[in-house]
Formats: C-alpha cells, structure tokens, sequence
C-alpha cells in the first residue's frame, strides 16, 4: 500500500430491511482526513463514487431473539452469555423456580420456543410457533396485496435440557427447527395468529 494511504471500511446495517452492507476504499490522508471530518463533525456520508468497492452485501436476519423468564425479557443479543443464560432458565424451570420461559423472536415472526414444566419422566412441555412469511401478490388489476402468512403451534415433550438447548440454540443460529414427525399439532390461540 503506498504511503500516506489509508483503507476505509464503512459498514452499514438496515435493520428495517435486514441488508448488512460493507463498502471499502483507499484513500489519500487528505481525502481520510475529511472523512472523518463529514462523518463526525458534519454528520454527512460520504458521496460513495468510483473508488468505493462493494466488500459485502448480505441479507440479514431482521429478527431478535429473546429470553423471556416468568414474563421477565432479556434481549439475548445483548448478552455475551445468553446459551449460558437458556440452559440456567430450564434449570430454573425444571427445579420449580420458574413457570413458564419462551426463547422468542422479538416479532414473533421467526420460530419461537414456549416452555412449560412438563411431567416427571418429561420435564419440559414444548410448543414450537411457526409462522409463514407475508405473501405479495398481484391481483387481476395490477395492484399488489399483503396476504398474511398462516401460523402454526406444535407441542412435544422433552427428557433432558440438553437435547432442548441444543434445538434452540440451533434454531437460533440457523432457523433450523426439529423435525416435526412426533409433534403434536395445537390451534394457534387468536393473539399470536
């Protein structure tokens, strides 16, 4: 890299649209120096001409996950320790201190764990909440129309924590969910469709 030369990372994040964006640069010590100036002094982006490269540009998820102990929320993104802070709340949950946790999407629009205590050979009763995504359609007149997405409600007993935290945290991470052979199907309750 020649001297007095600078590469600039600019990262953005649409959080309304989920599109993460990285442009990058090679800039003069002048034009570095007035960069900075424009963004911390004047508040202004810089105009992204020809010497800006497009680094990355990735959909993200627009969903948050959250930790609900006994109504109580934790935003999990929040935490450096928040598989740490899940497995505590089953314990919680198994050992009585807890009645009810969900490991949800802020929105409820990702896959969303409600867990109840269950029995004593199954200590957890889990319901798994789906919901579609929003169809966009068009109408015989050209116009677009929303249709909502159905929503689905699966129960199912587990054993241990672990294979539970496991499927969580794996939902989490990927939206994978657990195959659904085994669970029983219920009604969506009218609040949640």
């Amino acid at each position: 890299m020649p001297r007095n030369t600078y590469q600039v990372r600019l990262y953005g994040y649409d959080s309304a649209e989920g599109h993460e964006i990285i442009y990058k640069s090679l800039l003069n010590a002048e034009n570095a120096h007035n960069l900075w100036h424009n963004l911390y002094e004047s508040h202004r982006l810089p105009e992204l001409s020809d010497a800006w490269t497009i680094e990355i540009d990735e959909e993200k998820p627009t969903w948050h996950y959250v930790l609900d102990v006994d109504q109580e929320p934790f935003l999990l993104e929040e935490y450096d320790d928040a598989n740490a802070m899940i497995q505590a709340s089953l314990e919680g949950l198994k050992s009585n201190r807890y009645e009810q946790i969900n490991v949800r999407t802020h929105d409820f629009i990702g896959p969303s764990y409600f867990i109840f205590k269950g029995k004593r050979s199954t200590p957890f009763r889990v319901q798994l909440y789906l919901k579609e995504s929003m169809r966009h359609i068009v109408d015989e007149h050209g116009k677009q129309k929303d249709i909502p997405g159905n929503t689905y409600l699966f129960e199912q007993y587990f054993g241990n924590e672990v294979s539970l935290n496991y499927w969580i945290q794996r939902t989490i991470n990927t939206l994978d969910i657990p195959e659904l052979d085994n669970w029983k199907p219920l009604s969506v309750p009218k609040d949640l469709q």
